[in-house]
């Protein structure tokens, strides 16, 4: 509704411009005047309504806190891991993160070797529990092939359709890894591995997302551990060959991704350790 505020500084103007309009249009010209202010003055509360709208959504994007992270319990008593798509209808870890329809479609990804994929070997476990682990997870289960063991590939792929479950991802690690560095690449995240031998130290490695783009023009999507990941497959020959199968495991130092790499049908004694 128009006021006399909205004429405020235009009267004078557009009584100068009637005097020369004949008495029998002036009318419409008055009318045609207002139907102008009018129209000014809604463009502007249309303006101010959308700039409050998104002063609003970056606000409540500004607040948005981290999910809080149930702790998982990996003693030697208590520790169980469940099979990855089991937990990702039952536990808490996996409802902290994403809607139903994600987690459906994580459900989806496919295994490679022994289905249901087999626990955890025991030094795993132990060497876990010895750096504080908690919040375990099975990423993937797959066989190793000659681009993940070559030197000029340098990387580990983890082709995002087999992975069991992206709910060891946070919401923020997520955003991370779409983000572009100054170079214009990727970001990573640093991470620690521990490798196909549990008992020695584990190493720093980066974990970062692998966009992938086909000759048809379609693409598809990977995750990658990169930095010292030819350190780790020279010192680990006799177990990283060429078709044999692994599985990553992903766990928490505190706050911290940190993943587990276990090579499957090896020989291993009750403690658990290689044989």
């Amino acid at each position: 509704m128009l006021t006399l505020k909205d004429f405020k500084g235009r009267r004078e103007a557009i009584e100068r411009r009637g005097r020369g309009i004949p008495d029998s249009v002036r009318g419409i010209f008055y009318l045609t005047e207002v139907a102008a202010v009018a129209a000014e003055k809604l463009i502007k509360e249309n303006n101010n309504s959308t700039k409050n709208a998104i002063s609003s959504l970056e606000s409540s994007k500004l607040k948005r806190k981290r999910s809080p992270r149930n702790q998982l319990d990996i003693s030697m008593t208590e520790f169980n891991v469940r099979d990855a798509r089991k937990r990702s209808k039952t536990t808490p870890v996996a409802a902290s993160h994403g809607n139903k329809k994600e987690r459906v479609k994580q459900q989806k990804g496919r295994v490679s070797g022994a289905n249901p994929p087999p626990d955890m070997p025991g030094e795993f476990k132990n060497r876990i529990q010895e750096m504080g682990g908690t919040v375990v997870e099975l990423i993937i289960q797959k066989p190793l092939f000659e681009t993940d063991l070559k030197k000029g590939e340098g990387r580990l792929s983890i082709p995002a359709n087999q992975i069991q479950s992206h709910n060891f991802l946070t919401d923020e690690e997520k955003e991370l890894l779409n983000m572009l560095d100054e170079r214009g690449k990727l970001k990573a995240i640093e991470t620690k591995v521990i490798g196909p031998n549990a008992t020695e130290g584990a190493t720093n490695m980066n974990f970062k997302k692998w966009n992938m783009k086909k000759p048809n023009g379609s693409g598809s999507s990977s995750y990658v551990l990169t930095t010292k990941w030819n350190s780790l497959v020279a010192s680990n020959s006799s177990t990283l060959k060429v078709g044999n199968t692994i599985q990553l495991w992903s766990f928490r130092q505190e706050e911290r991704l940190c993943f587990a790499l276990v090579v499957l049908g090896l020989e291993r004694d009750a403690d658990g350790d290689d044989s």
